[in-house]
């Protein structure tokens, strides 16, 4: 198994002073910052015995270096090339993360400094993860246009360079863009989708907060969730069916006592997740289908309208209703 980790690459840890199979994570014993990376810039090339810049088609031509030893980490570069460093990166995951929950597990430089990562758990979706597993959210990309810089939504923590690899190839890509000239504006147009995918953990958690203080019985529990599956004036089989495994998540689900609204909305949202315990569908391919297909919609209009009193008392009688027809 390839780490990529050379003499001047390093894979740092922040709080964790868990080990890795390469045994060369180093551990900060602190939260990591950009500044863990060495500064990266663009140095001018200069030729010849009066040192002249090197200019190819009237472009100067320049090649990435870490200031912190002052050797490359990269290959020469035209104006065509849009240099992204691994700060710009940091700063980066922190903007579209502000204000969700989150940590930064490993960062570090891989063969001789030519690629970058970060790797970012997502604390706010341990709630909905299924157990064991966990959500990361990462980024990772290569100074020398060899492997265009990348973000995902994974289960694999990266740690190496094989880590990237397999996060980059099963990880729900959530932006993709070669280091052209159009890069920088790419970039900036995807913050606000990126930014989208991993809100929807910030509002089911704010949610939470307040429905879990208020009383539900099963009754009501069962009428508010044939009112949000219900379409139409009455409910199909697959309608009945689904209340039903919605009703049991509400008073068996992952956490749920079937006391509270808090274990209404999480009854749902294991289902939107991970569905009932038959889904045979893998983690990542349900996670993909509650947070960016339909589903994501649904869940959404269900979390607000739990969230307003008024709405879920017009779901609530129009569960009822309907459950009322049903029998």
């Amino acid at each position: 198994m390839a780490s990529g980790i050379l003499e001047r690459d390093f894979v740092l840890a922040g709080l964790s002073a868990e080990t890795d199979w390469h045994k060369k994570t180093i551990s900060k014993g602190r939260e990591l910052v950009a500044t863990d990376f060495p500064d990266t810039i663009g140095q001018d090339l200069f030729f010849g015995d009066d040192a002249k810049p090197l200019s190819i088609g009237g472009a100067v031509w320049r090649v990435p270096v870490s200031l912190d030893d002052g050797l490359p980490c990269g290959k020469p570069y035209g104006e065509s090339f849009t240099l992204f460093t691994p700060r710009q990166a940091f700063a980066l995951v922190e903007s579209v993360l502000s204000g969700t929950g989150y940590t930064i597990e490993r960062m570090g430089l891989l063969w001789n400094r030519s690629k970058w990562f970060i790797s970012t758990e997502l604390t706010e979706l341990k709630e909905i993860a299924p157990k064991g597993e966990k959500f990361q959210f990462n980024f990772s990309g290569g100074i020398d246009g060899s492997m265009s810089p990348q973000a995902e939504l994974s289960n694999v923590r990266q740690v190496c360079s094989n880590t990237v690899s397999l996060s980059r190839l099963t990880g729900q890509v959530l932006f993709k863009r070669k280091l052209t000239s159009g890069f920088s504006a790419a970039l900036d147009a995807a913050k606000p989708e990126i930014e989208r995918a991993v809100g929807m953990a910030r509002l089911f958690t704010e949610a939470k907060g307040k429905l879990e203080v208020t009383p539900c019985q099963v009754q009501t529990a069962r009428e508010i969730y044939a009112g949000a599956i219900g379409d139409g004036e009455k409910l199909t089989t697959a309608a009945r069916n689904t209340v039903d495994g919605l009703t049991a998540l509400f008073q068996r689900g992952d956490g749920n006592r079937g006391e509270t609204m808090g274990d209404v909305l999480n009854g749902f949202t294991q289902w939107g997740t991970r569905g009932f315990e038959t889904s045979k569908k893998d983690v990542l391919t349900r996670f993909e289908s509650s947070e960016f297909g339909g589903m994501a919609t649904r869940k959404a209009d269900f979390v607000r309208d739990l969230f307003s009193e008024p709405a879920r008392d017009a779901l609530r009688v129009k569960g009822g209703q309907l459950l009322a027809m049903a029998n």
